[in-house]
């Protein structure tokens, strides 16, 4: 008899430090880009995370998945976020004013 497996659905654990990491190079990547133009290097990066989409107009809820880059960047799992790269790094939730 095969013994019980232990896997489970949720992602692994991984240190936000590693989310800030991927922050600054993206920020150092567009400083980059920037101070060779003629742009300024003030600059904002707005991002939205992804949405729980249903079937078919029903109350079904499809299995939600974040966009790849938005947990790449932010470490974000849960739906309706949106996320700025500025200094401090502010979160925008749903449904909170």
């Amino acid at each position: 008899m095969a013994a019980a497996s232990s896997s489970s659905l949720a992602p692994p654990a991984v240190p936000m430090e590693l989310h800030a990491g991927n922050r600054d190079r993206l920020v150092a990547t567009l400083r980059g880009c920037f101070s060779a133009s003629l742009r300024p290097l003030r600059s904002l990066v707005l991002l939205q995370g992804g949405e729980e989409q249903t079937r078919y107009c029903t109350d079904h809820l499809e299995l939600f998945r974040q966009e790849s880059y938005f947990v790449y960047l932010f470490g974000v799992r849960d739906p309706g976020f949106y996320g700025a790269i500025v200094n401090p790094l502010p979160f925008f939730f749903p449904g909170v004013r």
